[in-house]
């Protein structure tokens, strides 16, 4: 996801965000540079499936839930390694 093109944010990440201080800008950047993906665990009674895309920041990992073959890309949650 080098370049990554127009984001959009479930209204439960914007939530997310708030709650553990995470912006925009680090959700993009970890969309540029992220060292690890991975499938999502599928969760009970969902449609959509998610790959997980991981990035160090700030010497933290942050990892971002984007919603397969969502276009433009649908960022479904996030959140700091360890603090899910």
């Amino acid at each position: 996801m080098t370049n990554v093109p127009v984001i959009r944010y479930h209204p439960h990440t914007r939530l997310r965000m708030r709650e553990k201080g995470i912006t925009e800008a680090q959700v993009d950047h970890a969309l540029r540079t992220y060292h690890t993906s991975y499938p999502a665990e599928s969760l009970p009674g969902r449609a959509f499936r998610s790959t997980v895309y991981v990035a160090t920041i700030g010497g933290r990992d942050l990892k971002v839930y984007v919603q397969d073959g969502s276009g433009p890309l649908l960022v479904r949650t996030v959140a700091w390694r360890g603090d899910e």
